[in-house]
């Protein structure tokens, strides 16, 4: 902010504002840098993460909130669990199915 040309009470009513985000993120990096340690440490973790799109905050969410996966008897029922519900998006010509947070 202080390259931009802003006036100095909009500036000063923004500083403390910048101040609070500063320390946010700073939190929010040392926490992922935890959860990177944790997703790397962890085995099951660690194999949720060579999946495409599956990082360590995604792992490592994924591991109480499912706790035992034998309890499934199959990838539906996990979906199903975590709220994941199909829907088709469809035209006339074409049909794509996805998966959506209900």
């Amino acid at each position: 902010m202080d390259e931009l040309e802003l006036p100095e009470a909009f500036k000063a009513q923004m500083a403390p504002l910048l101040g609070v985000m500063g320390s946010v993120n700073a939190q929010l990096k040392a926490i992922d840098k935890g959860l990177e340690h944790q997703a790397k440490t962890h085995e099951v973790a660690k194999r949720l993460c060579t999946a495409a799109g599956v990082g360590p905050v995604t792992a490592i969410s994924f591991v109480p909130i499912v706790d035992r996966v034998e309890r499934f008897d199959n990838a539906k029922q996990v979906r199903a669990y975590l709220g994941l519900v199909p829907r088709e998006l469809s035209s006339g010509e074409k049909s794509d199915p996805t998966y959506v947070d209900s």
